[in-house]
């Protein structure tokens, strides 16, 4: 069994919002609702974990034909993970593989999505990544730094659960959580999504709105 975990609890304070950036409109609908969809149009997610604040439930469209379950966000966003997990652990025990949406990612796509669950039959975990282009500075020393040794890592990232479930720590350092592993896990690096926008600032909500309008048009264009 294979569990989309969305995580929407977020809060937005570099957005500078009154109402989380996940919730705002994007050409018509909440930016969540274009994640929800996917999860709900996936043939290979059989159920889905929606971890957010649930007073903003009223304008989260979680009508699909998918069971959905509503968990409470945590603090932060590994404190968020780990509520997920221990849900799914007591309530979904057949759960094999999970992965993870960001509601404030909205184009993120159903052919993705299959992909990253495909591919865990032959990898621990899969990530989306990109290539650094400029130059990384270690500030706190003098050191030189090859950036073809580094990617950058975003979601959607997809894991098998028993794995994620043992080794994600709410008390590590670090955020990626593949750096929480007691193993080194065998990762596919996904450089393939090259419009994987994330709303964190005001800009990004206008950027997102051009690309997809851009992208509306170009399906009613294939459908006429």
């Amino acid at each position: 069994m294979n569990i989309a975990i969305i995580l929407s609890g977020g809060v937005g304070n570099r957005f500078g919002s009154k109402i989380p950036k996940q919730y705002l409109d994007l050409c018509g609908k909440p930016v969540i609702n274009y994640v929800l969809d996917v999860a709900y149009n996936s043939q290979l997610i059989d159920e889905i974990v929606l971890v957010m604040d649930k007073q903003y439930l009223p304008i989260t469209d979680i009508s699909g034909k998918k069971k959905t379950h509503i968990v409470e966000n945590g603090k932060e966003r590994i404190n968020s993970v780990r509520n997920a997990l221990d849900y799914i652990k007591e309530n979904i025990p057949r759960c094999k593989n999970v992965i993870i949406l960001q509601a404030v990612s909205p184009f993120v796509s159903v052919y993705l999505v299959d992909k990253y669950l495909n591919l865990l039959d032959d990898y621990d975990v899969v990530t989306t990544a990109e290539k650094i282009v400029g130059e990384l500075f270690n500030k706190n020393r003098f050191k030189k730094i090859k950036r073809d040794d580094y990617y950058f890592c975003q979601s959607p990232e997809a894991f098998k659960f028993n794995d994620l479930y043992r080794c994600a720590n709410v008390n590590s350092e670090y955020t990626e959580l593949i750096y929480h592993y007691d193993f080194e896990p065998k990762i596919y690096y996904n450089l393939d999504f090259d419009k994987n926008i994330k709303l964190t600032y005001r800009q990004d909500l206008e950027y997102a709105k051009f690309l997809m309008k851009e992208k509306i048009q170009t399906k009613q264009q294939k459908k006429a």
